[in-house]
């Protein structure tokens, strides 16, 4: 018989009704929302966008990433009974839009619609700060599920950031 698991984290750049652009928000808020139907314990990790109002204050990480050190607050909110963490960082807050630049982030027209210059950045922040994030909770998810390729770091930053504790040691990824 298969042990049944009970805690997933989402880890996503989307989730419908919170920061959205294309399909991917509706996957994660629509897995997010099944599998607690089912009786699984669900956390969202999203990043905190400058229309994302901020939500509950939780504590503050500072994330190593080469030679910086990134100050990350994370907040959280509910979202249709969906426990979601907001990571703050200037970043993410000075961005009016999840992927590309709008009048409000550049006056440079020829950049409306293109992708950010430090998007790479971004998602390594992102990534990191998801878990340490994750780390800072001390509960040992029984799976991470990364959401699209600025995820594909997550693994990395588990090893990274968890070195010989064995935190992750029996956590599934996706």
């Amino acid at each position: 018989m298969v042990e049944r698991l009970s805690s997933i984290w989402q880890i996503s750049r989307e989730y419908d009704g919170i920061a959205g652009a294309g399909g991917l928000k509706d996957v994660v808020r629509g897995l997010s929302e099944s599998l607690q139907n089912l009786g699984y314990r669900v956390r969202v990790i999203i990043p905190r966008y400058g229309f994302i109002e901020k939500g509950e204050y939780c504590y503050s990480l500072t994330v190593p990433l080469g030679n910086k050190k990134y100050a990350v607050d994370v907040s959280l909110i509910r979202f249709s009974g969906i426990e979601v963490h907001l990571l703050d960082a200037t970043i993410f807050a000075e961005k009016q839009n999840i992927y590309t630049y709008t009048p409000q982030d550049t006056e440079n027209p020829e950049k409306y619609g293109k992708g950010y210059d430090d998007t790479d950045e971004m998602n390594l922040l992102f990534q990191a700060a998801a878990i340490l994030d994750i780390l800072e909770n001390r509960e040992p998810p029984d799976f991470i599920h990364g959401h699209d390729g600025h995820t594909g770091m997550l693994p990395l930053f588990m090893k990274k950031f968890s070195g010989s504790s064995g935190f992750f040691n029996n956590t599934g990824v996706l």
